[in-house]
């Protein structure tokens, strides 16, 4: 019978909750990392804001350029 194994990789630290510990497909190593965080709808709202933004000022800047050409 084969033994099924965790492939190594980053996985949630079983000591410490808000980390990852790496596991290298045998054991737990000594790396430790902070879990990343999740996109929020927050974060992702005030993406969208700032290229709306970014849009409404690259529209104004042709904007302005074409009437400095006229």
């Amino acid at each position: 019978m084969t033994q099924q194994q965790t492939p190594a990789g980053w996985y949630p630290d079983p000591q410490m909750a808000s980390t990852q510990r790496y596991w290298d497909g045998e054991r737990w190593t000594e790396q430790v990392a902070p879990l990343p965080r999740p996109a929020t709808a927050t974060t992702q709202a005030a993406n969208v804001f700032l290229l709306l933004v970014a849009a409404g000022a690259i529209l104004l800047l042709v904007v302005v350029a074409g009437l400095l050409v006229n």
